[in-house]
């Protein structure tokens, strides 16, 4: 009994070490497992603050890099590609023969700046060579004008003292003979001789005095020419002249844009045509050709006719391009006191030009001044739009836009003769085709009743 118990209690003892040695075992590789599982934890946690801290960083470069560009850093980066897309066709378009970047841009932008102060300099230098030479003209016309006022008022105190010798003698010597009446005619001869030099002499420095105040406007004229320099060249030539049937063909066409009823200067000269006076003016009547058309004479000169290899020149239009115009003010065309702003808007249309600015009369503003923008037209500014205007005038000249007034965009694009349009169709005015006496209508109404035929028995 007591071995039966002994051997039970050896057999509980052994299972008792076994079950030790496993829960041993069993903490041992699970612990093993918790540090691996641990490290692991702990490495990742490494790896996502290092991925943080990197995106972060990626963040502030380009927030930067934003700040650097001028760009918004709010915005997205679709709308930060819309602006990039905007500025390439703007701001890179201007110089389509380098990178199209913002490094390569600016560049090239401060290049050509460098390059037009250089010009400007050169302009300054001869600016100031002709103003000396001015200087010197001057002065040699100073110096012989006062030697002329010399010759002058010796020639005239010459003539004083003569002639008051002459009336002495003629009071001392009034009862004598015929042969003091003699002397007397012949010194009168004289006086009148001397009389003609001294008005020859003034005569001589009137002609003197205009050639010189020429010569002064001249030069004047030139130094305006180098301070605003003028680059308008013609739009096409007068290849032939029909003298009885008054009309031309010139060498444009259908393939440069060219339309009917668009009027143009005629010129001797193909350079510097905007500031040249127009020896007449043409409308085109029909396309001919790619480079031919046909235009009919409105005005030309008996002394200075139109000719064979003359130019033409419109500010309207020109080929390959349409003019881009800015309007201001109030547009009287033909002294009626009324606003003729539409038929300006029409005529610059007909033309395939584009308006990019109008300030009416009242003041109403719509569009605004671009790079592009060629000319601003300026009307009769009304008090009320005085202030406006000035800023306008402002602007346009902060952008290079020629500024001519309404008297030398007429001249320029032909309109010397001034015929108001009548307009067909649902804006039309019927009054104007029926009532006589309004301007666009001679006595006679434009559509007269029409009646059926008579036969030969006086029956209709």
């Amino acid at each position: 009994m007591a071995r039966s118990e002994s051997q039970a209690l050896q057999i509980a003892v052994i299972l008792f070490a076994f079950l030790t040695i496993i829960l041993s075992i069993t903490t041992f590789y699970f612990f093993s497992e918790y540090s691996k599982a641990s490290q692991a934890a702990e490495e990742a946690d490494a790896r996502r603050n290092e991925a943080e801290t990197a995106a972060r960083s990626a963040i502030q470069e380009v927030e930067q890099l934003k700040e650097l560009l001028g760009l918004d850093p709010g915005k997205k980066l679709d709308e930060l590609t819309a602006l990039i897309e905007e500025d390439k066709k703007t701001l890179f378009a201007t110089f389509p023969d380098v990178k199209q970047n913002y490094r390569d841009v600016l560049i090239a932008s401060a290049t050509r700046n460098q390059q037009l102060n250089e010009q400007l300099d050169q302009l300054r230098t001869r600016l100031d060579q002709l103003q000396a030479q001015i200087d010197q003209q001057r002065q040699q016309d100073q110096q012989r004008y006062a030697q002329a006022k010399g010759v002058f008022d010796q020639r005239t105190n010459q003539y004083v003292n003569k002639e008051a010798a002459l009336q002495e003698r003629e009071q001392q010597f009034v009862a004598e003979t015929r042969r003091l009446q003699q002397q007397l005619a012949q010194k009168n001869t004289q006086i009148n001789q001397m009389k003609n030099q001294i008005a020859k002499l003034q005569q001589d420095f009137q002609a003197m005095e205009q050639k010189y105040l020429a010569r002064i406007d001249d030069l004047t004229e030139r130094i305006e020419g180098l301070l605003n320099p003028s680059f308008e060249v013609a739009d096409g030539e007068i290849l032939f002249v029909n003298a009885r049937n008054r009309s031309v063909w010139i060498n444009l066409g259908q393939a440069d844009g060219l339309r009917t009823q668009l009027r143009f200067n005629v010129y001797n000269n193909a350079n510097d045509v905007d500031r040249r006076e127009a020896k007449g003016e043409i409308e085109v009547t029909q396309i001919l050709g790619p480079h031919l058309a046909e235009a009919q004479i409105l005005r030309d000169s008996v002394y200075d006719p139109i000719a064979r290899g003359d130019v033409i020149y419109t500010s309207l239009w020109h080929p390959g391009r349409s003019e881009r115009f800015a309007l201001a003010g109030k547009f009287d065309l033909d002294g009626d006191g009324v606003d003729d702003l539409e038929t300006v808007r029409s005529m610059v249309s007909l033309a395939g030009g584009k308006i990019d600015l109008e300030l009416p009369a009242n003041g109403q503003q719509k569009g605004k001044l671009t790079i592009y923008t060629r000319y601003l037209v300026v009307g009769e500014i009304p008090e009320r739009i005085q202030v406006q205007f000035s800023q306008l005038h402002r602007e346009a000249s902060q952008l290079g836009v020629k500024i001519i007034t309404l008297e030398k965009f007429k001249d320029q694009i032909g309109l010397t003769r001034f015929q108001p349009i009548i307009r067909f169709g649902p804006g039309s005015n019927p009054e104007v085709f029926t009532q006589p006496g309004s301007k666009t209508v001679d006595k006679t109404p434009y559509f007269r009743p029409r009646r059926p035929p008579q036969r030969k028995n006086g029956a209709y």
